[in-house]
């Protein structure tokens, strides 16, 4: 067993990708908490999550209930994971379909 000071290879162990792959974006989209709407930019998006900015929340309203529109008239559950600074990450409460919803939204564009 190499001791601590002698040369042996370091192996990395577990994940190589500890979360799902974000697809970057710029897009506005409504969000609802509560009974309260607004608007908010999403920057980044993966099957479980998104970034979002144009938010005033702070830090205490992690795991508040959301409801945010991730393509035209169309709302997902999800819920506060952190925010800081007018950002905020969204994890959704099931995980979504990217390519199918990609699909969805150049339906609804191309009508």
């Amino acid at each position: 067993m190499a001791q601590l000071g002698e040369a042996a290879p370091a192996h990395p162990v577990g994940h190589r990708i500890s979360r799902a792959p974000r697809t970057r974006m710029l897009r506005s989209a409504r969000i609802e908490i509560g009974r309260k709407q607004g608007d908010v930019r999403i920057r980044n998006m993966s099957s479980s999550g998104a970034l979002i900015d144009g938010i005033n929340i702070d830090g205490e309203a992690v795991g508040v209930d959301v409801m945010l529109e991730v393509a035209e008239d169309m709302m997902v559950a999800a819920r506060i994971a952190w925010a800081h600074d007018g950002r905020a990450g969204i994890a959704f409460n099931e995980r979504i379909d990217l390519d199918r919803l990609s699909t969805l939204q150049n339906r609804l564009r191309h009508g």
